[in-house]
Formats: C-alpha cells, structure tokens, sequence
C-alpha cells in the first residue's frame, strides 16, 4: 500500500524539528513533478473530441508529458490505431510545406507543441493528416495517456507504482537543507536523492522488462515531451 503524505511529513520531521507541515508538502510537490517527468508515469487518460479539417487541439495546462494518443474509430473492442509521436523538427525536415497541405484523412501521427501566452503556457497536439472525421457520439477520439502536473495534500499518497517512499524523503530533506543553507547536509541529501531516483528509474525498467503487457508503466511507449 502506498504511503499517504501525512505518514512522511512526520518522519520527516523526526530528523528535522524545524519542517513545517506546509512547507514540506511543498517541498513533496516539488519532488513529486520530478519523479513524473524523470519515470514519465502516466496519471491519467483525456480524450479529444475531434472537429474535421482541424489540425492541432489544446491540451490541459497541467498536462507534462503525452506518453502515448490512439486514434478510437468506434465503442467496438480493438477498433483503433496507436498513433506514432514525432516532433516538428523532424515534420519540418520530411516536408517544409506541410503547415500548407489540406490533406485530410484518418491521423497516424502527432506531435506536442508549447507557446508562452500572457500569464501561461498554452500546450497543443497536432495530428497529421487532418482528421477528416468530427466526432460525434464520442466518437472517433483521440485518447491521450499522459503525465499531468497535480498538487498533492496531506491525505493523498504518492503513485502506486513507485516501489517505495523514499525519493520523496531523500528529496524532501535535501530541499529543506538547501533551502536553510545547510551546504554540507544538502550535498548528502542530495546525493541520497539521486540515488534513490536512479533505484526507480531501474526499477520501473525492469517491470517492463519483465511485463511488457502493462501499459501504465513509464517508457513503455515512447512519448512526446511538452517542451
């Protein structure tokens, strides 16, 4: 069973009298949005409704990471296609004139984009070709896997595919010795910060490895990052 935040706040706060409850929860937070991006866990599925003739759609602004989209044509099982993740780049570079093809038909690809607006960044999907088909009934949709930026409190629990607790713990105190310039503390906890990352990261390899049919694990497909 996953450990709940209220459990590590107090051990935590057995080594540092001085944490706060709210000051560590930040601290978690801040740990948390790394493991998500480092193992790319997928928190949650969205599904796009698509319009015809419309090329790329707005993702959530807590969205991170896009671990995988497939193309959903009906409620029937096994009627969709994985699309592939490619990036602009690589789209610019195969065809510099595709922003200005029409082209529509059924997407096997996309690619996820970021631009700074006044107070945010608006993130997008684009899919190619154009769907050429609006959605209508729930379907065909786009379902995204994605890694998505939460706020974790008290009663919450970190992710049930982590092995253990102890990267948000390491994390926790190397923030808090960094943030109090305890230099020397923060270099070791630091330290025990990465190694417990790196623990993870292997771990989560090797369920792959050794279970290739789950599909919640992190890297089993390739994703898009948001950059």
């Amino acid at each position: 069973m996953a450990d709940l935040i209220s459990t590590l706040t107090t051990d935590v706060q057995t080594t540092f009298a001085d944490l706060t409850t709210t000051v560590f929860e930040r601290y978690v937070n801040q740990i948390h949005n790394m493991v998500l991006v480092e193992l790319g866990i997928r928190d949650t599925t969205t599904d796009l409704t698509l319009t015809a003739g419309t090329r790329s759609y707005t993702l959530p602004e807590t969205a991170i990471e896009v671990k995988a989209a497939t193309y959903i044509r009906s409620s029937t099982a096994n009627d969709h296609t994985a699309l592939r993740a490619t990036t602009e780049e690589a789209m610019d570079l195969a065809d510099p004139n595709w922003r200005e093809r029409d082209v529509q038909g059924t997407p096997f690809r996309f690619f996820v984009t970021s631009s700074s607006s006044s107070n945010n960044t608006v993130k997008k999907i684009t899919l190619d070709p154009i769907p050429d088909t609006t959605s209508s009934g729930g379907y065909p949709n786009v379902r995204l896997a994605i890694v998505q930026n939460v706020t974790l409190v008290s009663t919450d629990t970190i992710p049930v595919e982590m092995s253990n607790s102890q990267v948000y713990l390491d994390g926790a105190k190397w923030l808090h010795c960094k943030n109090t310039r305890r230099e020397q503390e923060a270099e070791y906890w630091y330290a025990q910060f990465r190694k417990s990352m790196d623990y993870e990261v292997q771990y989560h390899r090797n369920r792959i490895t050794n279970n290739p049919g789950r599909i919640n694990l992190a890297g089993f497909v390739k994703g898009a990052r948001v950059v």
